[in-house]
């Protein structure tokens, strides 16, 4: 048991120096316009400059990541950022097909008593059949 407390408080505390540590690197340099990161010029090639995806996956601080890899991942995941956001954005889009769709199926009665409790319910409407 007090391994178990142990292994937490260790844990958690590497979470916390892992996110003290990403702040304040990156208040560090206020001559780079915001919104990229610099990683540093490897011999014989140019700086490169990518979007800030500042955030290592869950569990990735815990496992000892160093600068360069952090650069990387970071570098890796503002490659996948734009991709992401319109793949999401296009989810959202189908769900409000789909809901649109649904509803086409009611009778015109149902459809007014699903408005009335949507509007006591706070007006959400969504696809969990609640």
């Amino acid at each position: 048991m007090l391994n178990s407390l142990r292994a937490t408080a260790i844990a958690l505390a590497l979470v916390g120096s892992s996110i003290a540590l990403g702040y304040s690197a990156g208040a560090q340099d206020d001559s780079k316009p915001p919104g990229t990161v610099d990683r540093p010029a490897q011999e014989g090639t140019p700086s490169k400059t990518y979007p800030p995806y500042r955030r290592l996956p869950t569990y990735f601080g815990l496992v000892g990541v160093s600068d360069q890899q952090k650069q990387d991942i970071y570098a890796i995941r503002g490659r996948y950022r734009e991709e992401i956001a319109a793949l999401e954005q296009r989810i959202q889009e189908l769900k409000r097909q789909e809901l649109s769709e649904c509803e086409a199926v009611l009778t015109e009665a149902q459809q007014k008593l699903l408005n009335q409790i949507r509007a006591a319910r706070g007006g959400r409407s969504d696809s969990s059949g609640n």
